[in-house]
């Protein structure tokens, strides 16, 4: 990994990050602790999917972090020079952001990245990621998708995270295995993944479509997720502009429903993306509603 290559982010060296505290139920409550020293408990058999905006993909790799090492992610703690795993704006360019994520998966786990850029639009773009750590029996999938418009994969969902797939042979241009839209995509190819996804979460993030406005549209998505029998969780917007917006007031009331409101006066690195506590923060409220621990936040 080319660690010369990396731009430095933020001059700060301040032990800082945020952390829950015993009230889960409410993420407004937060602390700030030096706490990367402690080594957590790994998550042992998690299956979650999750699609959506570059929020949900730092989300993702902060995630993947934690389920490789046993503790949270942070620029003062972790290897990688100026290099920042949850800003890609810290890269030369994007295969150097991605052989990053590959390169701290290990030892026990690896990441197929079915990922390109090649054009302006979604459907010119993939970014779908699959984390495998065998040994503890947890898979994590990422895709970035907007609402409606049209998932792309070149991997085959029976084997995207079981066959360990070189970063450089899917960087090349290779042929579609599938395309659909959001119900299309989880009826015939999120349900065919091995290991299966127990959970999705998805949101629309600053891309609400028109179409988002068509209850059908969002019924289609909700019932393709209990025809699947997949348990879904809709992550509404970290952005104030779309906050109370009915669609996801519609979306939280048919799925668990992380808010992600108690983000909108954290500190960013750009307009949009947070420094790593933040998804530290969120990451501890999803892994405790999927264990059960919280019905629903919103």
């Amino acid at each position: 990994f080319e660690a010369d290559m990396c731009e430095h982010l933020r001059p700060d060296v301040n032990k800082r990050s945020l952390s829950l505290t015993e009230d889960f139920g409410d993420p407004r409550n937060v602390e700030f602790k030096a706490h990367h020293e402690i080594r957590l408990p790994k998550e042992k058999g998690l299956h979650l999917l999750m699609m959506g905006d570059s929020i949900t993909r730092y989300m993702y790799l902060s995630l993947t972090y934690y389920l490789s090492h046993g503790m949270w992610y942070s620029e003062i703690y972790s290897r990688g020079g100026d290099c920042y795993l949850v800003s890609s704006a810290t890269f030369a360019d994007f295969p150097h952001f991605l052989r990053f994520g590959n390169s701290v998966v290990g030892p026990y786990a690896h990441e197929n990245c079915d990922c390109r850029r090649e054009g302006p639009t979604a459907d010119d773009n993939y970014e779908n990621r699959f984390f495998y750590d065998e040994r503890n029996g947890n898979s994590l999938s990422y895709f970035q998708s907007f609402p409606f418009t049209h998932v792309h994969s070149r991997l085959n969902a029976a084997d995207a995270f079981l066959q360990h797939i070189p970063l450089e042979h899917m960087l090349n241009e290779l042929p579609s295995t599938f395309e659909g839209d959001w119900p299309t995509f989880i009826s015939d190819y999120a349900s065919k993944l091995n290991p299966r996804p127990t959970h999705v979460m998805l949101n629309a993030g600053l891309h609400p479509m028109a179409d988002w406005a068509n209850h059908t549209n969002l019924d289609n998505i909700v019932s393709a997720l209990k025809a699947a029998n997949m348990i879904g969780i809709y992550m509404t917007t970290s952005d104030e502009k779309w906050r109370g917006a009915e669609y996801e007031k519609y979306m939280c009331s048919k799925l668990l429903c992380l808010d992600m409101s108690f983000a909108y006066n954290h500190p960013r690195w750009d307009t949009l993306h947070f420094y790593d506590e933040t998804y530290v923060a969120a990451n501890e409220v999803l892994l405790q509603m999927i264990e059960g621990n919280i019905n629903n936040k919103h």
